[in-house]
């Protein structure tokens, strides 16, 4: 999910989700998907991640 979200992967995020993937998991640095989405610029895959729950 981190590196679908920050490489601007659609298809990828919304596969995952569709098959029940937490979109708001942390990575080792303590980030999750939406930070790495916003922090590059993938306002499309920001929107479909807080469409699915995400938070900050």
């Amino acid at each position: 999910m981190h590196d679908a979200a920050q490489w601007d992967k659609k298809d990828i995020v919304e596969l995952l989700i569709s098959k029940k993937a937490n979109v708001n998991i942390k990575g080792s640095d303590g980030r999750a998907p939406l930070h790495l989405a916003i922090a590059n610029g993938n306002i499309d895959i920001a929107d479909i991640l807080k469409t699915n729950g995400a938070i900050l």
